[in-house]
């Protein structure tokens, strides 16, 4: 689930629909009342590093190739060369790994000083580790420590159903914990979303250094597919605080992030092909500014489950997979009608969602949701405009995938300060002036992913090349 909880689902075997599996507080609003307390306490702190040197890796290559993600995912643009200012965004990011890592279990936290992760932002942060030795941010030995704690606690967490990883784990423990961070012996359900980001970087971390083949192999074969996926399709699993036995499978997704992960899926071999159609049937189109922006077609209103038009969903595909015929028009029409805002405005703008240090501490800064352009929100439709925030991460990602349009000036000049070197890169800054000072793994762990993007383009294509590029 990450930092933004964006996973929407229905229940398999009912027209009921719920908003992160099941109608009751979500993950979100779980770390953010950890982040209040610790904010009152006086308490809360970031921080974080990272060094290098030359792999071992091609002697200790496994004899078998490691797959690679399906050639079906045609790469038709590439970013940028990195330049010497992005090694220093790329430290100061890291930071806020060296600040919340722990190593018993080499899990980070979701949030700064709050011991709680979720799978998604554990993929985020095996990004970080490989971007972070890559830019020789820390040592081969301080990266091979960190991996293995890792992989060795993914290898042996607890499984909800024994089918798939719980939607949050005690970074200090491992153990499977609830919305209030107590243990929790059957899990509260797991997010086919979250483990797709997963799955996409521990199969990349195989690529750039195979001798985590097995490793990574392991970790990944213990996931129940068929649970996951059924009819070409994302399944999550939810339990309620009534359900007895097994968690229930929930169809998940609205359409950007389950396209995202339904690629991923399909990539790595599995049979996701609906869930990975951006043409498919729920597909609607709205004209924003003169720019045509895709969106869910199902009414909010009707399902209860929002539709939220993000810019990340696209942007990671577009780092991650490449640009393709189906998804270029998307990936430019996020970024014009962005751009359009602030030619109109002249308010630099780059939407998704996140943290922010004041109530109601979390808010979706949305492109289009439920028929309105531009709106700021929290996930039961309390709108706070005022409060809207410029992303960090949503900048740096934009301004890689268009490095030569000028409005990436205008985004990186509006975000180039909103950090701490002691702490990492804030997740924001207010439209209205004023830092958004609230760091999170989602954030720097995107911002790492970005500068590697940058330095070599397109990240599958380092899987296809078979080693470390």
């Amino acid at each position: 689930m990450r930092d933004r909880e964006r996973f929407l689902y229905e229940r398999h075997d009912t027209d009921d629909v719920y908003q992160d599996g099941i109608g009751r507080p979500s993950i979100r609003a779980f770390l953010l009342a950890g982040f209040c307390t610790l904010m009152l306490a006086g308490t809360v702190i970031f921080t974080a590093h990272y060094l290098g040197e030359q792999s071992a890796d091609r002697q200790m290559a496994v004899a078998r190739p490691a797959p690679e993600l399906a050639a079906a995912l045609p790469v038709t643009a590439e970013g940028p060369q990195h330049d010497s200012d992005d090694r220093k965004v790329a430290q100061i990011a890291w930071q806020y790994f060296e600040n919340n890592y722990h190593n018993t279990t080499g899990l980070v936290n979701s949030v700064d000083g709050i011991e709680t992760t979720t799978v998604w932002d554990t993929g985020s942060s095996i990004a970080a580790f490989l971007a972070a030795r890559d830019f020789e941010l820390i040592t081969q030995h301080d990266f091979d420590h960190r991996v293995m704690a890792l992989l060795q606690t993914l290898a042996s967490i607890t499984l909800v159903n024994d089918a798939a990883p719980n939607l949050l784990y005690n970074t200090r423990t491992a153990r499977m914990v609830d919305y209030d961070n107590q243990i929790t012996d059957q899990g509260i359900g797991s997010s086919a979303i979250d483990l797709a980001r997963t799955a996409f970087w521990l199969n990349t971390l195989q690529c750039m250094h195979p001798k985590y083949f097995n490793p990574t192999k392991r970790v990944l074969d213990r996931w129940d597919y068929n649970v996951l996926i059924k009819d070409g399709e994302l399944y999550g699993l939810a339990r309620d605080s009534e359900t007895v036995g097994n968690a229930s499978s929930i169809r998940q997704g609205r359409f950007g992030f389950e396209q995202y992960a339904g690629l991923i899926f399909r990539a790595l071999g599995h049979p996701s092909d609906v869930s990975a159609d951006y043409d498919n049937k729920y597909r609607a189109n709205t004209e924003i500014l003169g720019v045509m922006i895709a969106h869910d077609n199902r009414d909010p209103r009707n399902t209860g489950v929002n539709n939220f038009v993000l810019t990340d969903s696209y942007t990671l595909d577009a780092m991650e997979l490449g640009i393709r015929t189906d998804n270029q028009t998307l990936v430019d029409n996020i970024f014009k009608v962005q751009k359009e805002r602030w030619r109109r405005t002249g308010i630099a703008t780059a939407l998704t969602d996140g943290h922010i240090n004041q109530p109601p501490y979390y808010l979706y800064n949305t492109i289009f949701d439920a028929g309105l352009p531009f709106t700021t929100t929290t996930d039961t439709g309390l709108r706070s405009e005022e409060m809207r925030t410029i992303s960090t991460r949503a900048g740096f990602m934009l301004a890689a995938l268009f490095p030569e349009d000028p409005y990436s000036d205008v985004l990186l000049s509006a975000i180039e300060s909103a950090y701490d070197p002691q702490k990492g890169w804030f997740s924001g800054v207010y439209e209205n002036g004023g830092y958004n000072d609230v760091t999170t793994a989602n954030t720097n762990g995107i911002i790492l992913q970005t500068m590697l993007y940058k330095k070599y383009g397109t990240i599958n294509n380092q899987c296809r090349s078979n080693g470390k590029p």
